[in-house]
């Protein structure tokens, strides 16, 4: 079964980047909110394939202290590119101080470019209105229970994409609440001080028809 992990990743301010993104295999699905991460590569644990992923998806930078302890373990089937995956995962939040993501990283696989359309900050609050569709399924509610320091009871899903003729739009990022903030940084002894950098954008997406 293959192993990976994925990352909540948080700002300074509480909001939550989330990748907008489609299956470059099947180009007539709608596209759909999906948090950083991927497999994990031989010898690689959770942090350290999350410190990868993060920089290969976003051109986000961080150490392995700021990946906070898995607060969601679940398994998932999935297909990708053309490939049917059965995988079990492990959730974490990752805490990124003041910066902003890029528009992504020079280090994107093809398949990645072909993928990842956008990126976007979100408030909670926004989130847990939100009609879109994210992967996981259940991440509008299990969100505020990772960001609370708790673990998240959703251990299965058979995920597909769908046609739905509407395609979803980012909308502008507002401040997230003090509390949010507060709650994002009591994960982190230093208050999500550590560094971080972001690295400039990589070429244009290859269209893979």
């Amino acid at each position: 079964m293959r192993q990976a992990a994925r990352a909540l990743v948080v700002d300074a301010t509480g909001r939550i980047l989330l990748l907008w993104t489609r299956d470059p295999a099947r180009p007539g699905t709608d596209p759909w909110w999906e948090m950083p991460g991927g497999g994990l590569e031989p010898g690689e644990d959770a942090p350290t394939a999350l410190v990868r992923e993060l920089a290969e998806e976003t051109g986000i930078e961080v150490s392995t202290d700021r990946v906070g302890p898995p607060l969601w373990h679940r398994e998932t089937h999935f297909s990708w590119c053309g490939r049917d995956y059965h995988q079990r995962e492990t959730l974490h939040v990752v805490l990124c101080g003041e910066a902003s993501a890029g528009e992504g990283s020079h280090r994107r696989t093809v398949a990645e470019w072909n993928a990842i359309l956008g990126m976007r900050w979100w408030t909670v609050d926004d989130l847990v209105a939100s009609g879109d569709r994210f992967f996981p399924g259940s991440l509008p509610a299990s969100a505020p229970v990772m960001l609370a320091g708790r673990l998240v009871d959703d251990p299965y899903e058979n995920w597909e994409p769908f046609t739905g003729g509407r395609l979803p739009e980012p909308m502008p990022v507002s401040e997230s609440p003090n509390a949010v903030r507060r709650i994002s940084r009591a994960l982190f002894a230093d208050g999500g001080s550590g560094a971080m950098r972001v690295q400039d954008p990589g070429p244009p997406p290859l269209d893979m028809g």
